[in-house]
């Protein structure tokens, strides 16, 4: 297992917590603890880099708020146990240097993330035994098929009409504009670039249960528009910044040219020191030619992030599958 070293957001607490769901085996598998070795921005911010700021403390953090918000449900402990199961592993396929190689590491591979941790949950003889998750889960009663349902956005949409309200309402939380994963991300990004941003603690706790639904209060409005907000400043000042959208576009064109035939096997060994250490300087110039290649690699479309001011204002009660009437983003003009 790979050394973790905890932080004051992703506490010993949280793992315990997880560990009395019976999920002490889940968090010690390889896909989850392989993310020790990757920062969760990748190329972006390394200047401030410290070792809790990894994709396996996101992943962890993801899931204490989803313990935090479901907490106050009355939901059966096998559907938190499947929630909690979804968000660490949300992230298992994540790829050295996150998301500024993504494309280049699923062009070399031919697989996308989604598809890997499919290959994983189900076992799929494309990917190496120890990647392998289904005996483990059967192991711990976890349901690879509602597993599954909670981490792909096509199943969720093909069954939820088919479900109880419980699972439904697990779904509504994973999909909504305020889900965990971005919660963590974005206050982590805040955290790693120095920018203001609200406590996830106090962002997960705008979450009310009333009547078996699941929503936020009218109140918490303010604090959620302020998170959007700065949501909107880390995307446009520094993950879409022209300097940051250069250096992502090299590392990928590098990526591709210094790790040509790798195997799927092989790419998920790798973690960002190996990965730097194989494309060592040797950076392409950008020229029409290769920035145009380099774009086509590129994991991450610009995005432009914005808050609809007059939606929701009228309603005491929001649902959270209503939030995105409010919370909006568009493709860059």
């Amino acid at each position: 297992m790979a050394t973790i070293t905890y932080c004051s957001d992703i506490t010993e607490d949280v793992t315990i917590r997880l560990e009395r769901l019976g999920l002490e085996g889940l968090i010690s598998a390889l896909p989850v603890t392989r993310l020790a070795g990757i920062y969760f921005m990748g190329l972006l911010g390394r200047e401030n880099k410290s070792p809790h700021q990894s994709r396996f403390h996101h992943s962890v953090a993801v899931a204490g708020l989803v313990l935090r918000i479901l907490g106050r449900t009355d939901l059966p402990e096998v559907i938190i146990r499947h929630a909690a199961s979804a968000a660490l592993l949300h992230d298992a396929s994540q790829w050295a240097l996150s998301h500024s190689c993504e494309g280049a590491f699923a062009r070399l591979t031919r697989f996308n993330n989604g598809r890997i941790i499919h290959a994983m949950i189900f076992e799929e003889p494309v990917l190496p035994p120890k990647y392998h998750l289904g005996k483990l889960l059967d192991r711990i009663s976890i349901d690879r098929d509602k597993l599954w349902m909670i981490l792909d956005r096509k199943k969720q949409c093909a069954t939820y009409g088919t479900l109880d309200a419980g699972w439904r309402l697990v779904l509504e939380l994973f999909s909504c504009s305020m889900h965990p994963d971005t919660i963590d991300g974005i206050t982590r990004a805040c955290e790693i670039f120095n920018l203001h941003c609200p406590s996830r603690e106090a962002l997960a706790d705008c979450f009310e249960y009333r009547t078996g639904s699941l929503g936020v209060r009218r109140t918490s409005l303010d604090l959620i528009d302020d998170f959007w907000r700065s949501k909107a400043t880390v995307y446009a000042d520094k993950i879409h910044d022209t300097s940051s959208i250069a250096l992502e576009l090299r590392y990928s064109l590098a990526v591709t040219e210094h790790l040509a035939g790798i195997s799927l096997g092989g790419a998920l060994d790798l973690d960002d020191t190996m990965v730097l250490n194989a494309v060592g300087h040797s950076l392409p110039n950008l020229t029409r030619k290769t920035a145009a290649q380099g774009y086509k690699l590129r994991f991450r479309e610009p995005r432009r992030y914005f808050i609809e001011r007059s939606a929701l204002e009228e309603r005491d009660f929001i649902l959270a599958s209503d939030l995105s009437l409010r919370y909006k983003s568009s493709a860059h003009a």
